[in-house]
């Protein structure tokens, strides 16, 4: 009976590792039936693995190109949203004009144009008229018609003789110009005065822009010699946290590579400053230049200017911006100049000043 009982739990054994077998057949097949969709009609399972890894080379390049098209096309929203904001600046502009013309239509506003300008053509001529008639008042002086002949003669004969001071130093220019002439007729002397000038033009040229550039690579080894040895990595850190931010966490990181600035997104794709927008870049100059600022802070805590240097951004990045600045003015003081009206609504009226 013991030898019974054990060949039956066998039997059971075997009949659910046979059904198990089965399942995992039907499974095999089906995954064999999925890569052939894939990878076509092929005979070993290394030539599957290899279009397989074809296939993934293709679809990670194929997402590289998809993220740089969608920053393409940001940057082309980007522009399409400046373009609206002009338009609409254009319109309030227009409105100002056809208001201040009292003009109710643009054919009316172009007639009035043309009236104001023959006004101001008729004024000019006006003025001009005006000023070549005597003035009245002079005509006051003269008693009488005798008065104001011999008046008139007298003037006559003033012109008669400052004609002929004119003749007289026109003909002596004219024998110091034959003088000259005759002394330069071999040509030498002009030739190598000229030569002389233009030499000494030249070498003050050199001279200032030799010690200009001099001057300029000292200055600029020693910076490049400490940013890179104290600094700049510290930097690309602080640079990499204010892109994020500005960013809304769209990208993750910059550093230095090949002696060029690269920037990675949070799908690990690599871009350089030239394939990002207009905005992201300015938003990449930023972040550079606010790291720099983080970095000299404490031995040059001196205050950030900027004059209207988010022109550029819509809506969300100029609000990133702001949230930045507000953040930014806990260590340096902070003058934002801008032209815009809409841009106020960032600051308290205690932090407002009009300027005029």
């Amino acid at each position: 009976m013991a030898e019974v009982k054990e060949q039956i739990a066998l039997q059971k054994s075997l009949a659910v590792t046979r059904n198990q077998l089965v399942e995992k057949e039907k499974l095999i097949t089906s995954w064999e039936e999925k890569l052939s969709a894939i990878t076509g009609d092929v005979n070993s399972k290394e030539e599957h693995v290899a279009i397989l890894r074809q296939n993934l080379i293709s679809y990670r390049d194929n997402q590289t190109n998809f993220a740089k098209r969608e920053e393409k096309l940001e940057q082309l929203d980007n522009q399409i949203d400046l373009l609206e904001r002009d338009v609409s600046g254009l319109k309030i502009e227009k409105d100002n004009l056809m208001a201040q013309a009292d003009a109710h239509s643009e054919e009316d506003f172009r007639q009035k144009g043309l009236l104001a300008k023959e006004y101001e053509q008729a004024r000019e001529r006006l003025l001009l008229i005006e000023a070549e008639l005597p003035n009245p008042e002079s005509f006051e002086a003269y008693r009488n018609l005798a008065e104001l002949k011999e008046r008139e003669f007298s003037v006559k004969q003033k012109m008669a003789d400052l004609d002929a001071k004119g003749r007289d130093s026109e003909r002596q220019r004219a024998e110091l110009k034959h003088e000259i002439e005759r002394l330069e007729e071999g040509g030498v002397y002009a030739n190598q005065k000229q030569m002389f000038y233009l030499a000494q033009t030249d070498l003050t040229e050199l001279a200032e822009e030799w010690f200009v550039l001099k001057n300029a690579h000292e200055i600029l080894k020693k910076t490049v010699t400490h940013l890179q040895e104290e600094k700049f990595p510290k930097a690309l850190q602080f640079a990499s946290t204010y892109f994020s931010k500005l960013t809304h966490q769209r990208y993750k990181r910059i550093y230095f590579e090949g002696g060029r600035i690269r920037v990675e997104n949070t799908d690990q794709v690599i871009f350089t400053p030239e394939e990002l927008s207009q905005a992201t870049k300015e938003q990449l100059y930023l972040a550079l230049r606010f790291a720099l600022i983080e970095m000299i802070a404490g031995d040059y805590p001196f205050p950030i200017l900027i004059d209207d240097g988010f022109v550029n951004f819509d809506k969300k990045r100029l609000d990133l911006m702001m949230e930045l600045l507000r953040y930014q003015k806990t260590n340096n003081q902070v003058i934002f100049f801008t032209c815009h009206e809409e841009a106020s609504k960032y600051f308290s009226p205690d932090d407002r000043l009009m300027l005029y």
